[in-house]
């Protein structure tokens, strides 16, 4: 265990429910990378969190990198049947990259987070809308941790930080006290050691977004304004609002 934490039956549940997700990915042979809340507790080495403080339960956050596309869809079916098997399941989101040679010409029109797409030449590029950026391949290596008794497939620490900035081009309101809480992490025990240059495409990407798509962004802050005012009810997972805004998540 990475931290002293007090046995309790949700706990193990919520662990057992991560183990077997992961299973799912091996059994697959499916290379695939936890990022979003899980990924920056495990590497600031924190208790399992099985419920927020809103009473919601975390998400299971992944990318989905290789070997092909067909692989990780199997995974995500499999995935899928085993979260409707059992009802304390945790929210699972698996988010396949995008295997293409070339930059598309067309986006969903209601696509409102950022992507990733890998080339043939094993280049990665973050992708918004018309927007695209190349990133560099040291950012996207993979990292191995604990969570409580789990060992799970993660990025580097540096990653996990900007992709809270790069997802929708901002930072969101909800995240700002643990962002802050991991920025002073990685400043106090140098993270991951990356070359802070190499974010430097993050940002740029960043603000790409906001010069080219201001009104998207506009309507995506005040979306996450509100769900911060009424304390998460609308991103909290479970329920009809939380399948409903799936539609406007890659």
């Amino acid at each position: 265990m990475t931290e002293n934490q007090a046995f309790s039956p949700e706990r193990e549940s919520f662990l057992n429910h991560l183990q077997n997700i992961v299973d799912i990915t091996k059994n697959n042979q499916t290379e695939v990378v936890i990022v979003g809340g899980i990924a920056l507790r495990a590497a600031m080495k924190k208790p399992v969190e099985f419920q927020r403080s809103n009473g919601t339960t975390p998400d299971v956050d992944m990318i989905g990198l290789g070997p092909n596309p067909e692989n990780i869809q199997k995974t995500i079916k499999e995935i899928s049947q085993y979260q409707k098997s059992f009802s304390n399941c945790p929210p699972v989101g698996l988010e396949p990259i995008d295997f293409s040679h070339k930059t598309r010409e067309k986006y969903p029109l209601l696509e409102m987070v950022s992507g990733i797409r890998k080339d043939d030449h094993g280049r990665y590029f973050l992708t918004f809308r018309s927007i695209e950026q190349e990133i560099d391949k040291l950012t996207m290596m993979l990292v191995s941790r604990h969570y409580g008794e789990i060992n799970i497939l993660t990025l580097p620490q540096e990653t996990i930080l900007h992709r809270y900035y790069t997802r929708v081009g901002f930072l969101k309101p909800k995240d700002e006290i643990k962002i802050n809480e991991f920025c002073e992490h990685i400043t106090n025990t140098g993270g991951d050691h990356l070359d802070p240059n190499l974010f430097n495409s993050y940002r740029e990407f960043c603000e790409r977004i906001n010069e080219k798509h201001p009104l998207v962004v506009k309507l995506t802050k005040t979306f996450w304004n509100l769900d911060q005012k009424i304390g998460g009810k609308i991103s909290g997972s479970g329920g009809f609002i939380y399948n409903l805004i799936g539609n406007f998540r890659r």
